[in-house]
């Protein structure tokens, strides 16, 4: 029985699938270089790895992050800065931003919590009046798009996950996209231990990594990327269906995206009015409503015990905007009867959380 699956399985020495994965990867999205690799954490430590991060170099960090967008710039040595969020939660404060570059600034990590990318374009040009490199993270908002562009294609860098609760998955996996040759050379180099090193480089002439992708896991995802389209209708109709049962259910609205922005709808986000919104997220999470506060414990980044020397406390509005939302976690195996249940469930607990 082994031996019969084993015999359909692509071959994981080889790099065929991953290859083509690449190329389709780069075409959908428009980009030159698209880079696979094995998880959302790994694609942007490559990333940083190719921007030449050194130990004590700061990256400016969205606060509105999880620990795992943090993680790779510590990976580096470097020193995480957290900025706050936009004026509505989403983005980056371009104020707040300014006034924490320094000397010691090398890049702008830009997260797009839950497939938000806020004014991007902005930012973009922002960073690159002050000379400095942005990377997307963007492994919340495949298929998402801002003035009709894919979200991860704005800055140097984009990364992405495939990880099962995203839009576009493969179990595990995640990817880099950009257009600059030179930075995907140094991609592919700290994916594979430095081993296809980049022009002007010796093999092992610096620390990589073993971030490779896996070849039936580029099997499952090129499978996914050629039905992404389907997927993401299928996101949205999900949300049509949960915020319609919600539209009378009071102390929670949909939340909308930035203008110009088209949403990838991972996650159906609702803003919370009531009091002690991590509690009711938690109480959700207990009657089997699965969202990132009340199930994952998402809080802002600055927050994290983990990260408290790099905080500076004044990240206030991404901290106000992780908590008073409702971020639940479908898949697209959630029928519409499940979605049904899920509004019953939240609807209820709305009317009956108590008012203090």
């Amino acid at each position: 029985m082994l031996s019969s699956i084993a015999a359909g399985m692509p071959d994981p020495w080889a790099t065929s699938q991953v290859d083509l994965y690449e190329s389709e990867l780069a075409q959908h999205f428009g980009t030159a270089e698209a880079i696979a690799v094995a998880s959302g954490t790994a694609a942007l430590h490559c990333a940083l790895i190719a921007l030449d991060v050194k130990k004590g170099d700061e990256v400016l960090i969205s606060a509105a992050s999880s620990p795992s967008s943090v993680a790779p710039i510590l990976y580096m040595g470097a020193v995480p800065i957290f900025v706050d969020s936009g004026t509505r939660g989403v983005g980056l404060d371009l104020q707040d931003v300014a006034s924490k570059i320094t000397d010691r600034t090398r890049a702008i990590m830009s997260v797009h919590l839950w497939g938000r990318t806020g004014d991007i374009v902005r930012l973009v040009e922002f960073a690159g009046s002050h000379g400095l490199r942005v990377v997307e993270d963007a492994r919340d908002a495949v298929g998402t798009r801002f003035d009709d562009q894919h979200a991860g294609t704005f800055g140097d860098l984009g990364c992405m996950s495939t990880s099962d609760r995203q839009v576009l998955w493969s179990g595990q996996g995640g990817f880099v996209l950009t257009d600059d040759e030179e930075l995907a050379y140094r991609c592919r180099a700290a994916r594979s231990h430095w081993q296809t090193p980049p022009p002007g480089h010796r093999v092992h002439d610096r620390l990589g990594h073993n971030y490779t992708l896996a070849e039936p896991l580029a099997a499952i995802a090129r499978f996914n990327l050629a039905r992404l389209d389907k997927l993401l209708a299928h996101r949205v109709h999900q949300t049509t269906l949960l915020a319609g049962l919600l539209d009378d259910t009071p102390r929670l609205r949909l939340a909308e995206g930035v203008r110009f922005e088209d949403l990838n709808h991972q996650y159906p986000l609702f803003r919370l009015d009531v009091p002690r919104p991590r509690g009711f997220c938690a109480r959700l999470a207990a009657l089997g409503v699965l969202n990132c506060v009340g199930s994952l414990l998402t809080v802002a980044a600055d927050k994290v015990p983990l990260f408290g020397r790099y905080a500076d406390g004044g990240c206030l509005r991404a901290g106000n905007y992780i908590d008073s939302s409702l971020a639940v976690i479908l898949t697209e195996r959630d029928s519409d009867d499940r979605i049904r249940q899920i509004a019953s469930v939240i609807d209820k607990e709305a009317r009956t959380w108590p008012s203090e």
